[in-house]
């Protein structure tokens, strides 16, 4: 089975996967990733302020994060068209422009989540769309990759809290 991810970007420049064991019914996991909130993340929603002032304690972390591309038994990905520098635009791309999109001075980027094997996984690629995007892009990708990967992994210890917190008995 293709991972829904490949068919949406098979080729990028630029690459960060993060995982977290779970072992909990996949529908459980899902769910809690989906309904995550800011509130139940707060170092990861103090880096995102730096960058954006609009998240809020009660907003969904994976809504704010970028838009719904396509979703699959076990992954859900997100994703979204940008300038080489900056979060994707929150647009509204559907899976189709978004495989067609090749304009210069863009960049692609996507992530999913992922449940396979009592494992919960986030993994992000950025492809941009010319030479000039990619050079802008990458001394971008140099200062925030440490905090973009906190944020994934913040998010994925805070979605294993949930579901233990939902799970244990009351």
């Amino acid at each position: 089975m293709t991972a829904l991810i490949d068919e949406l970007l098979p080729e990028w420049h630029f690459h960060e996967v993060h995982r977290v064991r779970i072992g909990a019914p996949r529908a459980v996991v899902m769910r809690a990733a989906m309904e995550l909130t800011w509130d139940e993340v707060p170092a990861a929603r103090l880096l995102m302020r730096l960058t954006r002032n609009d998240m809020t304690t009660y907003r969904r972390v994976l809504g704010d994060i970028a838009n719904r591309l396509a979703e699959g038994d076990e992954e859900i990905v997100f994703g979204g068209v940008g300038s080489p520098s900056g979060p994707p635009e929150l647009a509204e791309p559907v899976a189709e422009s978004f495989r067609a999109f090749a304009e210069p001075g863009h960049r692609k980027t996507v992530m999913n989540i992922s449940y396979t094997g009592g494992v919960l996984s986030t993994e992000t690629r950025v492809l941009a769309t010319d030479p000039a995007t990619r050079r802008t892009f990458r001394l971008y990708w140099i200062v925030i990759r440490l905090g973009s990967g906190f944020i994934r992994r913040a998010v994925l210890s805070a979605v294993r809290r949930r579901v233990r917190r939902e799970r244990s008995p009351r």
